[in-house]
């Protein structure tokens, strides 16, 4: 089993989904943006903010890497 998220490049998600896939909740995700520890959202629509799934994957590869690449 690989612990790699399952999702296509280039694929938007929004928080509740980002939340479920790192386990994080999704005001520390917030949290994080604002602090700039985690990928800026995307404002697609007055009521729709969304994170690209490639800067994810990037944010959790540059984690692992940072940990010596641990699982």
């Amino acid at each position: 089993m690989t612990d790699k998220i399952q999702l296509p490049p280039g694929r938007y998600v929004r928080a509740t989904q980002l939340a479920q896939m790192l386990g994080l909740s999704r005001s520390t995700i917030w949290r994080y943006a604002s602090q700039g520890k985690f990928p800026k959202p995307i404002k697609l629509t007055e009521n729709t903010t969304v994170w690209d799934m490639r800067e994810v994957e990037a944010w959790v590869e540059a984690r692992r890497a940072a940990q010596g690449g641990a699982a």
